[in-house]
């Protein structure tokens, strides 16, 4: 399982117990640059690719079990999960990063 996207400062709660017992290895990843980015929303726009397929299932960092559940046994409906703390769930501090905007000079 690789984990990505931590923002600075932030802690990172894992139910050892369950990574253990399932033998899950745990890596953490950063593999993006902001060139990367515009290169990305470059082929978004063109329609070269379709990020339909992409969306990632959202869980609470507590519904991890569910999550690696779904995303272990129907691979077809999550590409990838993101786990996250409850009070960040359908917020705008999800999708952009706590008090920050999005970025315009992509």
């Amino acid at each position: 399982m690789a984990i990505a996207a931590a923002k600075p400062g932030h802690r990172l709660d894992l139910p050892y117990e369950q990574l253990y017992a399932r033998e899950i290895a745990v890596i953490a990843c950063r593999n993006y640059d902001r060139g990367d980015f515009a290169t990305a929303i470059g082929l978004v726009a063109e329609g070269s690719v379709d990020p339909r397929p992409l969306c990632a299932g959202v869980y609470e960092l507590s519904h991890f079990e569910e999550a690696l559940t779904a995303l272990t046994e129907e691979p077809a409906e999550h590409l990838k999960i993101l786990l996250t703390r409850a009070e960040l769930l359908g917020s705008d501090a999800l999708r952009m990063g706590r008090g920050r905007k999005p970025p315009t000079d992509l």
